[in-house]
């Protein structure tokens, strides 16, 4: 049973995916299966073929969602990869606006993605929000294939750093605060940032 409850919690609790990865069942047992979906979620691919095409993986799902989102609400939800966990609606306008999203529509933008099913509201009165694993996952993939410039509001970070350099510097919390940190509200940013 613990495999299982690992298995539909690695899931995000998707439908989608609880049923892809149940199908699997018959030729994996559960703590297998529970192990290989660690790895990926390459093993949900290619089910049944009689599935109308976004719901034969959750990849092909989540890239439909994705593309049906405005090009301002993909740009913001690519952003929104680097938080790892909950993050606050302050964080996100301190992270994610630049020249390209102010802060004012980076806040509509992200209720936008809320309606849409792409970020969970998970505490209203803060308010506080979180990707699913699954979507955050997609969202790095689909940030390191663009040839974006964003890389978050430093612009001293310069333009010649990857997106997974800016990854890296986001998720560290030693090299974030000293270099961005200097009120409590940033340092509260980077340590959602860093899943602390």
């Amino acid at each position: 049973m613990d495999d299982v409850i690992e298995i539909v919690r690695h899931l995000d609790g998707l439908p989608l995916a609880i049923e892809l990865a149940a199908a699997r069942i018959r030729a994996l047992s559960p703590a297998t299966l529970a192990e290989r979906l660690n790895k990926g979620f390459d093993l949900l691919s290619g089910a049944q073929t009689s599935m109308i095409l976004r719901h034969r993986t959750v990849q092909d799902l989540v890239k439909w969602s994705h593309d049906l989102l405005a090009p301002d609400e993909q740009q913001l939800f690519a952003r929104l990869c680097v938080f790892a966990g909950s993050f606050g609606l302050d964080a996100v306008e301190e992270v994610c606006a630049d020249q390209d999203l102010g802060s004012s529509s980076v806040s509509l933008l992200l209720a936008n993605l809320v309606d849409k099913s792409m970020v969970q509201l998970i505490d209203e009165n803060l308010p506080h929000y979180r990707l699913l694993e699954t979507l955050r996952e997609y969202a790095a993939t689909a940030w390191a294939k663009t040839s974006a410039t964003w890389f978050g509001p430093d612009t001293q970070l310069g333009t010649s750093k990857s997106p997974n350099d800016v990854l890296d510097l986001w998720r560290d919390p030693m090299r974030r605060s000293r270099s961005k940190c200097s009120t409590a509200t940033s340092t509260i940013c980077a340590l959602h940032i860093c899943g602390l």
